[in-house]
């Protein structure tokens, strides 16, 4: 079973406001399961949409055309992985867990 996610979750892992992610869930790009979680594509989607404001669409343009149909990311889980590959930021502050704060593992005496 794929691993579900939080709203917050997503907006972490794709580095956005919560209100982003809660503005697409609104427009019907991200649509959380009854329960309320969403699914590692909604990072994707989250992203992409980010990349086209960022380019100069304009959210009411990128609500229009998921409203007639013309923007639909639902396609997207089909070819992306259930879970998201580790960041560089959570692999360091594992590695740092694991080390201890000085960067020496806990069973090193120095």
């Amino acid at each position: 079973m794929a691993r579900t996610f939080s709203a917050e979750e997503i907006a972490a892992e794709a580095g956005v406001p919560q209100d982003r992610v809660a503005w697409l869930v609104s427009i019907g790009i991200v649509k959380p399961s009854q329960s309320g979680a969403l699914r590692f594509g909604d990072v994707f989607r989250v992203k992409l949409v980010s990349a086209l404001l960022g380019a100069g669409l304009t959210e009411a343009i990128l609500e229009r055309a998921t409203a007639e149909g013309w923007l639909n990311l639902d396609h997207v889980d089909a070819y992306l992985p259930n879970e998201p590959s580790p960041t560089l930021e959570s692999c360091v502050r594992r590695l740092r867990d694991l080390r201890g704060a000085n960067g020496v593992h806990p069973s090193v005496r120095v």
